[in-house]
């Protein structure tokens, strides 16, 4: 569906789940399993990230992504898309819907350069509110409000 109408379009998957080796599709690209740096080198060139999961309970993926400036294409059983997803930087469809997969993936291909920089700096901006130094410091206000009411 997608791939004739946008050639120029390539998709990317890195990792090797166990439909891996069934796919022989013009466009799609499939790099197997890649060191970390690969990944974030991928990351930053890549304009979107897909995570079509059908059981992801964080995916942290999704946020290394989102500070890499990746709009976000996930699946609504990833759990991050909660706290990392707005309309503003991605699309949410339903597990194993192909028509929702590409639905969204052409909402990707029409977006304007203003939208894309615009989609790319809420993603950033989300995504640096999961750091370790964020958690950290949650982590000393939980601790804090603990101590205050004697929940030691």
């Amino acid at each position: 569906m997608f791939y004739p109408k946008y050639p120029q379009w390539e998709l990317h998957i890195y990792g090797d789940g166990p439909a891996a080796k069934d796919i022989h599709e013009n466009g799609v690209i499939c790099h197997g399993f890649q060191q970390p740096e690969v990944i974030s080198d991928a990351m930053h060139k890549a304009r979107f990230l897909m995570l079509p999961s059908r059981n992801e309970h964080w995916g942290l993926v999704v946020c290394e992504a989102a500070q890499a400036g990746c709009g976000l294409l996930l699946s609504s059983a990833v759990g991050s898309h909660e706290d990392l997803l707005t309309k503003e930087n991605g699309r949410l469809f339903a597990p194993r819907s192909v028509h929702q997969i590409d639905a969204a993936m052409q909402w990707a291909v029409c977006l304007a350069s203003e939208e894309l920089r615009g989609m790319e700096s809420k993603s950033r901006a989300l995504g640096y509110c999961f750091t370790p130094v964020a958690w950290a410091h949650t982590m000393k206000r939980i601790l804090a409000d603990c101590d205050a009411r004697n929940l030691h």
